[in-house]
């Protein structure tokens, strides 16, 4: 069509195609659905700049169509998402690309490579198996109030590690969290909200699975506990565990480590297990014995911690274990703090309270009082610290004030 430069041409009833082009010999007719003129700056052999072409795309990755009246675009592969496994409890409409994290696990389990689930606010109720390297994480999520809740159970006898991360694991009448076999596993957990609230929370039997859970939180209801670890290895760090049950969590074999938590939890060793505390506040909201062992582990260890149990004993040592004190406070109303028929190993420990210990077999620095009551130990005068100069004890007023625990951890203890 011949005009100005730059003008554009219109007719309501032109036909376009090759058949009825006037000048064939410029081969620049419509053939096929989906074509369209396109310019270009060469002149094509009829001496016009429009060409006939389609669009295309890279790698096959669009499809282009007609189906009238308009021009269709598929795409070539599933989504185009920036993340390829996006779950939301209300469907595609909400961005995602699945509506339970079950048929997202198992879809990112086909590719054999490390991918991550990433799951929109919602409450999702379902039991998962977990795979090697594919992570679950929660969108815009708190360990104290996490916007995803799994409510089921997760089991992990994969070989390898996983991590979840702001996501709530909640009980639906059975553990929420299982590890059996011995696969070596590795599960991290990261600013999670563990509720054991209808059943039990975690039942580990597997002696080469370890879980290293950081900066979470759990709650106990009455009657549960949050974990039985028949075989295994659980690792808390900075984490708070509070608890309304005085039902206790178990460790039958290898340990149970807690470091800088606040841990309100009732615990029994049992068998070959052992509980290591460091750096922890350990004040159980009901009146519980924190930790009872019983069974033959040696290597129960609180260093550097505060014991609060109310009207209970803070520690029962069984017959046949041994606990390890050292550089803590101790308090309790109960006339024994410290009681039980086993070994207690004990160096720098303060009672804040007017309590004694009667473990069968004590070894170590002399144990003593800070306000009130009379010492553990038979020399020195009530209330006082009993230092050693290698061969003689003497007994002195305690240097810092009776509830200063800054300057008592900030020296090291007594």
């Amino acid at each position: 069509m011949a005009g100005f430069e730059n003008d554009v041409g219109f007719s309501k009833n032109y036909d376009f195609t090759a058949a009825d082009n006037q000048n064939t010999s410029e081969a620049n007719g419509l053939i096929s659905d989906g074509q369209m003129w396109i310019g270009s700056t060469a002149k094509n052999i009829g001496g016009t700049h429009i060409n006939v072409g389609g669009l295309t795309s890279p790698n096959s990755t669009i499809l282009i169509g007609y189906s009238s009246p308009n021009i269709t675009l598929d795409t070539a592969f599933s989504d185009l998402h920036t993340a390829r496994y996006i779950v939301s409890a209300g469907g595609t409409a909400d961005g995602a690309n699945y509506t339970t994290i079950a048929s997202a696990y198992a879809a990112a389990t086909l590719t054999g490579t490390p991918q991550t689930i990433f799951v929109q606010p919602g409450i999702y109720t379902e039991n998962i198996t977990l795979s090697n390297g594919i992570n679950i994480t929660g969108f815009s999520t708190d360990g104290t109030n996490p916007s995803v809740t799994i409510l089921g159970k997760i089991t992990a006898t994969y070989s390898g590690a996983v991590t979840l991360s702001g996501i709530c694991l909640k009980t639906n009448g059975d553990v929420f969290l299982t590890s059996t076999g011995s696969n070596s596993a590795t599960l991290y957990m990261i600013n999670c909200l563990m509720l054991a609230f209808d059943a039990n929370g975690m039942l580990i039997n597997n002696p080469n699975f370890v879980s290293y859970i950081y900066n979470s939180f759990s709650n106990e209801y009455p009657t549960y506990h949050l974990f039985d670890v028949t075989n295994g290895q659980l690792e808390f760090l900075s984490c708070r565990l509070s608890s309304l049950s005085s039902s206790q969590s178990t460790q039958n074999a290898l340990q149970t480590t807690f470091n800088n938590c606040n841990s309100g939890l009732s615990i029994l060793t049992t068998g070959s297990g052992w509980i290591r505390y460091f750096n922890c506040q350990i004040t159980p909201l009901v009146n519980v014995t924190a930790l009872t062992t019983s069974g033959t582990s040696p290597y129960t260890t609180i260093d550097n911690c505060i014991i609060d149990t109310g009207t209970s004993s803070a520690i029962t040592v069984g017959a046949g274990t041994v606990v390890n004190l050292t550089n803590s406070t101790v308090k309790s109303s109960n006339a024994n703090a410290i009681t039980g028929a086993g070994t207690l190993i004990y160096g720098s420990v303060i009672f804040t309270g007017s309590s004694t210990v009667n473990v069968t077999t004590q070894t170590g620095l002399p144990l003593s009082t800070k306000q009130g009551g009379t010492n553990v130990t038979s020399a020195g005068t009530a209330g006082n610290v009993l230092t050693s100069n290698g061969t003689n004890w003497t007994s002195a007023a305690p240097a810092v004030l009776a509830n200063d625990y800054t300057k008592f951890f900030m020296y090291g203890g007594m």
